[in-house]
């Protein structure tokens, strides 16, 4: 998403980018075309000041052409009517050429001023296309411009969005920054307190555990002496057991020998009841034996 709105934003960048460079050019052209259309009223205002001059001039010289040929004209019938000699009638035909000489120049100077004035006209005609060309430019700049504000316009709108957007993204992710630094410092708080208790916990543990092995070696020590104890105990029982039995068998021969004899008899009963009582405080001795192997 991050992605995305980064590629959006590029490309509205590079679209307001255009747009201002399509801005300055049109701009630059407009300046151009706005000098251009100076200069080009300049010579026009140059031009209709020559096309007066030109006119004032040429009324003048058909003015004074006219008058000339009228005075010629005037001189001629009056020496005519006077019967002039052949000198002022070829005086009056070298001024006639001098004036058609004249005429003809100032033909020539007309001419060549018709074509500056049809100059003019063509100049004038090429200022006016470029003063519509102008106009359209200055439209067309107008609509750009026009354009480029609602673009700008939009483009404002569309950042003061992504702004607040943002502003609330980042205000979000210092509100979870925050809660997070605040989550990590109690965590933290309770590691130092769980290690300081694991700390305590090994320490009594490894006690526990040194009083235990020197408890449990104490015990064994006293149970191995205790089974010595009991080992030498039952061999002496042994002994004693061996000692009965024998004694048991010497009294089952004299009891065999004697057993018409009560006292006997009662000898005999008696020795079977220590007899008893020998073998069942042997089983007691065996059981306890084992139990201490076992253990």
């Amino acid at each position: 998403m991050a992605a995305t709105s980064d590629e959006e934003m590029e490309s509205l960048l590079s679209s307001f980018d255009q747009i201002y460079e399509e801005f300055k050019d049109g701009v630059t052209e407009i300046q151009l075309l706005k000098s251009s259309c100076s200069a080009e009223l300049k010579r026009r205002e140059a031009l209709e000041n020559t096309c007066n001059s030109l006119r004032i001039g040429l009324a003048l010289l058909d003015s004074t052409f006219y008058c000339e040929i009228s005075i010629l004209a005037y001189e001629f019938c009056g020496r005519y009517l006077c019967r002039p000699t052949f000198y002022d009638i070829s005086e009056t035909i070298s001024n006639i050429a001098l004036l058609h000489a004249d005429n003809e120049r100032l033909t020539k100077l007309y001419m060549v001023s018709f074509n500056k004035l049809a100059d003019q006209l063509e100049r004038r005609t090429k200022r006016q296309s470029l003063e519509e060309e102008l106009k359209k430019v200055t439209d067309e700049h107008l609509s750009k411009e026009d354009e480029y504000r609602k673009a700008v316009e939009s483009l404002k709108q569309e950042h003061a969005k992504k702004i607040g957007d943002l502003e609330a993204q980042v205000r979000c992710s210092l509100l979870q920054q925050a809660a997070n630094e605040a989550t990590i410092n109690q965590l933290q708080q309770d590691l130092v307190v769980h290690r300081t208790h694991i700390e305590t916990l090994a320490n009594r543990l490894e006690r526990v555990h040194v009083d235990v092995e020197l408890k449990y070696h104490n015990e064994i020590q006293d149970l191995k002496d205790c089974l010595i104890i009991e080992q030498e105990e039952k061999n002496e029982l042994n002994k004693k057991l061996q000692n009965v039995e024998k004694e048991l068998l010497i009294s089952r021969t004299k009891l065999v020998e004697q057993q018409r004899d009560s006292t006997s008899n009662r000898h005999v009963e008696t020795l079977k009841q220590k007899t008893m009582k020998l073998r069942k405080e042997n089983e007691v001795l065996k059981r306890k034996l084992l139990g201490f192997e076992d253990g």
